[in-house]
């Protein structure tokens, strides 16, 4: 009897048994903390629902800790142009709100528009909200700002959960350095605008309807405010409230400014256009009209679309660029 053998196959076989033991209970660990993270999960969902105070993703805690509103003046300037409307008389801005990695879509921005706003007592300016994550984003920034001096930011985290903090920024400018503005226009960096059209709208000084409405929407909508529980000055049984939909909105200089001081009254940082448009705007008493209805109706059928919104600008104004480069047009011309 070979019992060198036997006893080398009892080896083998129990070291297999171990293995396998092993493996299975890697699987059970695996598929305990799979179910356990689920569960955790779904804890978190219910009770979020249930209790939506407790999970204010502003990273902003609500007014009972805060002592009062948000300060505008909390946060201190980071980029802030040395150039001030203040130094020309500028009637119009257009701050448009930019990311900080957004380098292309503020140099095709500045191509289309800076010449011809310049020419109609206007300016542009890049509302880029809080610091790059990344410091060579962050340095080509602040290089770009002292070619361009038109960009402004603030010393904070860039970060969607501020995007109220990124509209004080501007509100802020405008209230310090902008005396003689008198409408100020909001926009994203993926919209274009007609400004031909949008000049002559904003223009005219006598307009009543313009003066006794002075936040203008592309659309207005009734929708649901989500941070109602941070809001001093939000009725609790209120469900839904009249705003501008969309990325764009024109406020009169004088409005700006009575934002700035209603804002400090809210609580909540990651507040959007609702609350801008709806519940700032109710806050001081001011009506909201389309841009449609400043115009004769029939000038609105035969002018073109004042907002277009882009899916991609680099991408097509590259296209844009190659079609009017090698049309039959310039190339006769």
């Amino acid at each position: 009897m070979d019992v060198g053998g036997a006893s080398h196959a009892k080896g083998d076989w129990d070291e297999r048994s171990r293995s396998k033991r092993r493996f299975l209970g890697k699987r059970k660990f695996i598929g305990y903390s799979l179910v356990l993270t689920c569960a955790v999960f779904i804890l978190e969902l219910i009770v979020c629902a249930c209790f939506p105070e407790r999970f204010d993703d502003s990273k902003i805690e609500c007014g009972a800790q805060l002592g009062g509103g948000i300060d505008p003046y909390r946060y201190k300037w980071r980029i802030v142009p040395k150039v001030h409307c203040g130094v020309e008389k500028i009637l119009f801005l257009v701050v448009i709100h930019t990311r900080p990695r957004h380098f292309l879509q503020r140099q095709i921005l500045r191509e289309i528009y800076a010449p011809r706003l310049s020419q109609n007592s206007a300016h542009i300016l890049f509302a880029v909200g809080g610091i790059s994550s990344n410091d060579n984003v962050q340095m080509r920034l602040e290089s770009e700002s002292r070619k361009t001096h038109d960009i402004i930011q603030m010393e904070l985290r860039d970060d969607r959960r501020n995007l109220l903090i990124k509209i004080l920024s501007w509100l802020r400018y405008v209230d310090e350095n902008c005396g003689d503005l008198k409408y100020v226009l909001k926009i994203d960096d993926n919209i274009l605008f007609n400004m031909e059209s949008l000049l002559e709208i904003l223009g005219p000084t006598d307009n009543e309807k313009r003066s006794s409405s002075p936040i203008i929407c592309n659309e207005t909508a009734f929708g649901e405010d989500r941070f109602r529980w941070c809001n001093a000055e939000s009725d609790k049984n209120e469900q839904t409230i009249e705003h501008c939909s969309g990325q764009v909105y024109a406020l009169d200089a004088a409005v700006a400014r009575g934002m700035l001081e209603t804002i400090g009254r809210f609580w909540n940082a990651m507040s959007d256009t609702i609350h801008v448009t709806g519940y700032f705007a109710r806050s001081i008493n001011v009506r909201l009209v389309r841009f449609d209805s400043l115009s004769p109706r029939e000038q609105r059928k035969e002018r073109l679309p004042l907002f277009v919104r882009t899916s991609n600008l680099v991408n097509e104004w590259n296209v844009w660029s190659n079609v009017t480069k090698y049309s039959l047009y310039n190339s006769i011309i």
